[in-house]
């Protein structure tokens, strides 16, 4: 069968599709011309019939030339081979055999035998030294873990059995998934790699887990041309698909860990939640769930689950660690069940932020010095400054969650922003001259609310706030809405919608259900709020002009480092001039204006969002569909709007306990400006350092309890950090950094930071549905380069021959003939004509 290289397809049929092109452009011009009869051209024509067969038997000799040509290039450039069914392993040749093994999390299955536990994954290493002990001499074998590490393997083939075998013993368990997807691209990079053996074996050995494999045929094709191979290896040798299967597959496991609003403190109780999945065919009682810190135990809830079953877990926690002012505390949490048969998905691990008096700023019309308690004047942010530092009896070492800096608007400036992560600002007439250091400060990673209420001025704000999408508003403001009680006669209150927010998981609240959160949130009544342009048509206009304004930022300062770079090494070579160094003095201001770097908290290396994730979002909205709660993304930070007051008689929003929603977005956006240290299982992750400890001395202390040192690397610019490799395993890892202790007259080194990182696998990898060969033909329909093969069934040494690897040669070798024929014939054809107009 004839066969292209993956992916290369489509060249083959545009080569052909181009080769027709001569012929079409033929045709036309035979139907371009009107045939007239004429007197005097019977003389001429009587002249041209002795020469008019030779002419016509040269148009058809280049036509062929000139479709040959174009269709063989297209055809080479596609590099064609031969495949077919018919193995030469019974004639005793030698195969390349490429053999995948599954190497995720579920195949770290256990069971107790005579030989004392053993996983799943040693029968599938028992089966692949079965099927390799099988092949002809001289065979080669290309030993491929389906989830690595990538560190660990090569795609290039082994020459020997030993060699393979050794391979496949080093292969480790690692917490990952195992998609067939996979394990099709990797099959089709290794076949590539010995194309002097002409047979070919691509084995997949796995417990061929439901999750890992497309629905059907279609979307298995589908996969194998995501997966570069249009069909994937399978589709050019055939791949045998070996199930090995446990003799029971029920499993329960940590779905996921959670700490509500994702930040603790020293204030109020930490909430967790955990869920608990159980899959099989019995149910499991009394099952307990231990939640620790640090390595500690603090609390253990005991669950009966069923089959099928999903349960949420709660647990409350005291933090008791004393945080930095300056940074915060990062506490590892685990929740972890008894052992099972599956053990490597019994715990789930996260890091937790624990703060302490961080400097948030509350901005409105009175600020600290304006409020006048007994005339029960206060100002705009009362109450979100009432819910972050509550007012309670506090000894004197216990410390709230965040420290209040209660201004006016007009004192907002950079010294006061320095060191703060979140600002809010609500109830203010106007924004006045701050929005260029607000946007400043988002630019950079702060988070900022703006909030209406009081005497907000919306043409005030929109010129200045809004600023063509310049300034700091998520989106332009049109308007209001409804009237106070004291302007109106009658009141005509609206709501929110909870529709509008259900999908926000900002808005849900452990154990609630769906009615008891829309009771929660439709209670407040609201008199007044500000519109603004939200329709589908202006949002994705903004985000347009958004993207268009990041790109052209990033080509500027690209540019600016460009010349910033070249001006230096001009400088420090003694050569630059004096307006070479003006240059590189306003370089350098530019620079600063574009990318401003006065937040004290910040990494500058830090990641802006991607494109997808510009542009206003609507987080909440009215009955009516006007919006409530705007996001918007700015540079490294985010900015949130709320079209309604927080404090004053815009609604009743306050006596409600629907005022736990800011509590919650509060605690979210001081949040995402901490350090995110749960990450997924990965090949590597890497970690900024300042510049204070680029030249410490870095060790990780991985799950399994080994040790390794870490290099200081360069990532780019003046950037240094450390890359840790080979995340494969679940649970903590601990970085610690040392210096030496210049007070100690030794030098012996001593810690100077420690940072707690924790890594999970994905928990569909937990499903313990496998295919079988009924489901497995399900899916692959009427497919029959997937072959599924039992536990109890040899594997196949027979497999495809691929012949024909270098035909790709001899098609451009010929293609390059016909171009040269074409050639031939024109010039003899002029010259022919040449000598018949100088013998006349």
């Amino acid at each position: 069968m004839l066969t292209f290289l993956p992916g290369s397809q489509v060249l083959a049929f545009a080569g052909l599709a181009a080769a027709a092109a001569p012929l079409v452009i033929h045709l036309l011009n035979r139907q371009r011309y009107r045939l007239l009869d004429w007197a005097a051209m019977d003389f001429l024509l009587e002249a041209a019939s002795r020469s008019r067969s030779l002419l016509q038997l040269r148009d058809v000799l280049l036509l062929v030339l000139r479709t040959a040509a174009v269709a063989l290039f297209g055809l080479a450039i596609a590099r064609p081979y031969f495949a077919s069914r018919a193995g030469a392993a019974a004639g005793g040749g030698a195969v390349h055999a490429v053999l995948v093994v599954d190497n995720s999390l579920s195949m770290g299955r256990e069971r107790l035998g005579g030989d004392g536990t053993t996983q799943l994954l040693d029968d599938a290493r028992a089966r692949a030294k079965e099927f390799v002990g099988r092949l002809p001499p001289g065979s080669r074998i290309s030993v491929l873990p389906l989830c690595g590490p990538a560190g660990s393997f090569s795609f290039d083939p082994r020459r020997s059995v030993e060699d393979a075998e050794e391979a496949i013993d080093a292969i480790k368990v690692v917490d990952r998934a195992g998609p067939a997807a996979l394990a099709i691209d990797m099959a089709s990079r290794a076949l590539a790699l010995a194309p002097d053996l002409q047979d070919k074996r691509v084995v997949f050995i796995g417990d061929q887990q439901g999750v890992n494999w497309p629905a059907d045929a279609a979307t298995l094709a589908a996969v194998g041309e995501e997966a570069g191979a249009d069909g994937g290896a399978a589709k050019s040798d055939g791949m045998q698909v070996v199930s090995v299967r446990p003799p029971d597959s029920d499993n329960t496991w940590v779905e996921s860990l959670r700490l509500e609003d994702g930040i603790g403190d020293l204030e109020t109780a930490a909430r967790f939640t955990a869920v608990i999945r159980h899959q099989g065919t019995a149910p499991r009682p009394g099952v307990q769930v231990t939640l620790s810190i640090d390595g500690t135990d603090v609390a253990t809830e005991t669950v009966d689950l069923e089959p099928g079953q999903a349960r949420e877990v709660m647990f409350a926690h005291q933090f008791d660690t004393a945080p930095a002012a300056d940074r915060p505390a990062m506490v590892t949490v685990q929740a972890a069940l008894p052992p099972d048969r599956l053990p490597g998905d019994d715990s789930r691990s996260i890091v937790v932020p624990v703060v302490a008096s961080l400097p948030v700023v509350f901005a409105d019309q009175f600020g600290s010095g304006g409020e006048q308690p007994r005339l029960n004047r206060y100002g705009e942010t009362r109450h979100l400054r009432r819910l972050l530092a509550p007012i309670v009896a506090r000894s004197a070492d216990s410390k709230a969650l965040i420290d209040v800096r209660h201004v006016r608007v007009e004192q907002v400036d950079r010294d006061l922003l320095a060191d703060v992560r979140l600002a809010v600002v609500a109830g203010a007439r106007a924004p006045g001259e701050v929005v260029p250091v607000l946007r400043e400060f988002v630019e950079q990673g702060g988070r900022l609310v703006i909030a209406a209420g009081a005497d907000f001025d919306v043409e005030e704000w929109n010129a200045t706030g809004w600023d063509d999408g310049a300034g700091v508003l998520p989106l332009p403001l049109t308007g209001t809405v409804g009237r106070l009680p004291d302007e109106a006669d009658e009141l005509r209150p609206f709501m929110l919608d909870w529709k509008s927010m259900k999908d926000q998981s900002l808005f849900r609240v452990p154990g609630a259900t769906e009615e008891e959160l829309a009771d929660l949130y439709e209670t407040p009544l609201f008199f007044k709020a500000v519109t603004s342009g939200a329709a589908a048509s202006d949002l994705a206009t903004i985000a347009a002009a958004d993207v268009r304004r990041a790109g052209e930022q990033r080509a500027e300062r690209s540019e600016l480092t460009e010349k910033i770079s070249r001006l230096t090494r001009l400088e420090a070579q003694g050569q630059a001039r004096a307006e070479d160094r003006d240059s590189l003095r306003q370089a350098r201001e530019a620079f600063e204006r574009l990318t401003p770097t006065w937040l004290t908290w910040t990494e500058r290396q830090a990641r802006e969002p991607p494109d997808e994730q510009l542009g206003p979002r609507i987080l909440a909205a009215f009955e009516g569909g006007e919006p409530y709660l705007v996001s918007r993304r700015i540079g490294r930070g985010e900015v949130v709007w709320v079209s309604s007051g927080l404090f004053s008689p815009w609604n009743n929003l306050p006596r409600t306990n629907a005022m736990l929603l800011f509590d919650r977005l509060l605690r979210s956006l001081l949040a995402d400006t901490l350090p995110n240290l749960t990450v997924d299982t990965a090949d590597q992750y890497t970690l900024p350092l300042p510049a204070s400890s680029r030249r410490d001395t870095v060790r990780v202390t991985r799950p399994d309890g080994s040790t390794e040192s870490l290099p200081i690397e360069a990532l780019g610019g003046d950037a240094y950090g450390v890359t840790l490799r080979d995340m494969t395993q679940r649970g903590v890892y601990t970085l610690v950094g040392t210096r030496p202790d210049l007070a100690d007259k030794d030098k012996r080194e001593s810690t100077a930071w420690k940072l707690p990182l924790a890594a999970n696998g994905p928990a569909r990898e937990s499903q313990p549905e496998l295919l079988d060969a009924a489901t497995f033909a399900a899916r692959a329909g009427a497919r029959d380069d997937f072959r599924w093969v039992d536990a109890g069934t040899p594997i196949s040494v027979d497999g495809a021959r691929v012949s024909g690897q270098g035909s790709w040669w001899w098609l451009l070798l010929a293609a390059l003939g016909c171009l040269v024929a074409e050639n031939v014939v024109l010039a003899r054809s002029n010259r022919e004509a040449v000598s018949a107009g100088g013998a006349t």
